[in-house]
């Protein structure tokens, strides 16, 4: 959990992101979700939560989609990237908005967004290159995440 470009995150989730880690409400899976409080909402602040799938780059061309379930308030977008060197930086995206309910939300490839030719560089070329898997969280001030998954990933594909 890291804040960029004046965002804060309270609770020092930023040095242990395990504070973060509370007892979820019985209404959706009953065990742990991670909550942050945050405050990023002016132009070009957010916050990123996520972790490095493994130093070297992963091929996750077989991908079916991604699932997260999400509620809070703010804006979201589900990162894949690539981050190897600091000038090697690949990534494709999906955005959405926080609701106040428990929303599950599934991204297939076809879903990230289109290359951008500056920052965005859309699935076709990210996918065998995936280092990290991140949720940039803006324009609000909460957000709780549970069960994310990836389907049609086998754990060898990430060894």
């Amino acid at each position: 959990i890291q804040p960029h470009d004046s965002a804060t995150v309270k609770n020092d989730l930023n040095k242990d992101p395990t504070k973060g880690i509370e007892k979820a409400d019985s209404s959706i899976f009953g065990k742990n979700v991670l909550h942050v409080q945050y405050q990023a909402n002016k132009l070009g602040r957010y916050v990123v939560i996520g972790t490095r799938i493994a130093e070297h780059q992963h091929d996750l061309s077989k991908l079916d989609s991604v699932e997260v379930w999400i509620k809070g308030d703010g804006d979201f977008e589900i990162v894949l990237e690539t981050i190897v060197e600091s000038d090697t930086n690949y990534k494709t995206s999906y955005k959405g908005s926080v609701n106040k309910e428990w929303t599950r939300v599934v991204v297939t490839p076809e879903d990230f967004g289109a290359p951008d030719n500056k920052s965005y560089h859309g699935w076709d070329v990210t996918r065998n290159k995936i280092t990290r898997f991140t949720i940039f969280v803006y324009n609000g001030s909460d957000v709780w995440i549970d069960n994310v998954k990836m389907y049609g990933i086998n754990l060898d594909d990430l060894l």
